[in-house]
């Protein structure tokens, strides 16, 4: 009587062609580390621009409730407000500002319109532009 062997496990070819598989995929999957890294650096520069961009319209709206600081501040680009280390990050963005008269001009309930504009130090990337109207405050208060 003759033994009959089965087969077990793979043969070299089977091994051969699993080892392929595998180093393709994990080709691509390493592949896509750096550009996951880089998409997340932008996400967490958008997040910080952000923050520090509201904080700053927030301390431009509180200097210009102050009717003399309202008057006092022209249109243009010369912020109304100090941009300080803390404002650019410690130089890591560049900060741009935009004051227009918004409405009717010559009115004294004339609005003035304040942007801001962060983007990346050295590359120009724009990140963010925030703006707000502020109206001029009342004397009275």
């Amino acid at each position: 009587m003759q033994k009959i062997y089965k087969k077990k496990g793979f043969s070299f070819i089977e091994a051969i062609m699993a080892i392929v598989i595998m180093a393709t995929v994990s080709l691509f999957l390493i592949a896509s580390i750096p550009s996951q890294y880089s998409l997340s650096q932008d996400s967490q520069d958008l997040a910080n621009a952000t923050d520090i961009a509201q904080r700053y319209i927030e301390q431009v709206k509180l200097a210009l409730a102050d009717p003399i600081t309202y008057e006092n501040t022209s249109t243009g680009t010369t912020p109304p407000v100090a941009i300080t280390s803390n404002i650019t990050a410690n130089g890591y963005f560049d900060v741009q500002t935009d004051v227009k008269l918004w409405g009717p001009e010559g009115r004294e309930d004339s609005l003035k319109q304040i942007s801001v504009i962060f983007s990346n130090a050295g590359n120009n990337n724009l990140l963010i532009q925030l703006s707000t109207v502020i109206s001029k405050p009342d004397p009275r208060l």
